[in-house]
Order: structure tokens, then C-alpha cells, then sequence
């Protein structure tokens, strides 16, 4: 059982790590932040990088994994009300886009 667990945590700690890798740290996310009115773009898209990174190698790891999973926590949910702010949008494509993103990352599942 031991190694499902492993499995597991392997496969949840990748989507945070490949998520701050690839995306957190290009201009273009400066860009879509300062789109769609984030604080300190500059500043707070490398830091949640940072924090998804961090929560994701300790979680993958093993090491301090709840604390992990706070700082991911920490990383979430400002960012979903921020970036993924479904209640703004008009456009029903870009509503229903953005309601998903916003209720992955909480980790809800939406009917």
C-alpha cells in the first residue's frame, strides 16, 4: 500500500511543480496576471511559482508534507479569487472556463 501512496503523492506534487516550472516564471504570466488586475504582478507570479514548487517537491518527497500542502493552500486560494474570477466574466465561454480553473484549484467538484 505504501507505494500507491507514493504514486499518489508523485502524481499530485507534479501538476504544482510543472505548473511553477514552466509556467511562473515567463513574462507572459506577468502579462496575464497584470490582465486580469493581480497585485504586483511582477512580484507575486514568481512567488506563487516559488510556493508551488516548494509545496510540490514536499509533498513529493515526503518531507513536511503538510506543510506542503498549507503553502499550496496559502498559493490557491488568492489566486483562484484573483485570476479565475468566474463571477466577472460575461462572456459564457470565458465564464465556464474560468469557473472551472476556479473550482479546480479549490478542489470542488462543480456539477
Amino acid at each position: 500500500m505504501d507505494i500507491i501512496f507514493l504514486i499518489g503523492r508523485i502524481a499530485l506534487a507534479s501538476l504544482f511543480i510543472l505548473s511553477g516550472t514552466q509556467f511562473h516564471f515567463k513574462p507572459e504570466a506577468v502579462e496575464y496576471a497584470r490582465a486580469k488586475g493581480a497585485p504586483s504582478p511582477e512580484t507575486m507570479v514568481p512567488a506563487s511559482g516559488v510556493a508551488m514548487i516548494a509545496g510540490g517537491v514536499m509533498i513529493a518527497l515526503g518531507i513536511w508534507a503538510d506543510v506542503g500542502a498549507l503553502i499550496l493552500l496559502a498559493a490557491l486560494v488568492p489566486v483562484s479569487f484573483i485570476m479565475h474570477a468566474f463571477w466577472r466574466e460575461s462572456d459564457p465561454q470565458s465564464q465556464q472556463m474560468e469557473f472551472t480553473n476556479f473550482f479546480k484549484n479549490m478542489q470542488v467538484r462543480a456539477a
